[in-house]
């Protein structure tokens, strides 16, 4: 290893890493997102970052394992998200995991306004046919939606006169990174 490099550690996350996580979920997409939480634990991989993932209990017998040998993956299981600043920022694949459970936090937008936030645009306030829970707190993280009620990405809640969701991450960024 490098002179300087920090070497990367996975295992179980830390008890305020999931609970920034719960908070994050709870907040922003209500109670019942928790659920998904429940289908294993969360694993961090610890480096310079801090990546999320939530690992099911085969995996984990898999990662003790590599863990005994001095290994450690670099990832497994669902990718949660990351943790910036003491600022959990959920994953594409949470996103799409937690919709059908969110009871607020869920912002529809008309088909062309869709098209944009995939482009990376931000959502004008004129685009938005509905929210799911209510209109949303400033600040508050949320998911575009289409009007067929499919995920699109994540945002935040700005509710100015013109812009209404400033784009945080969407399906598009895929294809976008690798062109």
């Amino acid at each position: 290893m490098p002179a300087g490099e920090k070497r990367l550690v996975f295992g179980k996350a830390r008890g305020w890493e999931r609970r920034l996580v719960e908070d994050t979920l709870r907040w922003s997409f209500g109670e019942r997102t928790l659920d998904v939480l429940r289908e294993g634990e969360i694993y961090a991989a610890r480096a310079y970052w801090i990546e999320l993932h939530l690992v099911s209990p085969g995996l984990e017998e898999l990662i003790t394992l590599l863990g005994r040998l001095g290994r450690h993956p670099y990832s497994a299981g669902l990718f949660l998200g990351w943790i910036r600043r003491r600022k959990f920022h959920p994953s594409l694949p949470l996103i799409q995991r937690i919709t059908g459970l969110a009871d607020k936090g869920i912002v529809r937008v008309a088909e062309k306004a869709s098209q944009l936030f995939l482009y990376g645009r931000d959502v004008l306030c004129g685009s938005i046919k509905g929210f799911v829970g209510g209109r949303p707190r400033k600040g508050q993280l949320v998911i575009i939606a289409n009007e067929l009620g499919e995920p699109l990405g994540l945002g935040v809640f700005r509710g100015g006169k013109e812009v209404c969701v400033e784009n945080k991450l969407d399906l598009g960024w895929y294809l976008r990174r690798a062109g």
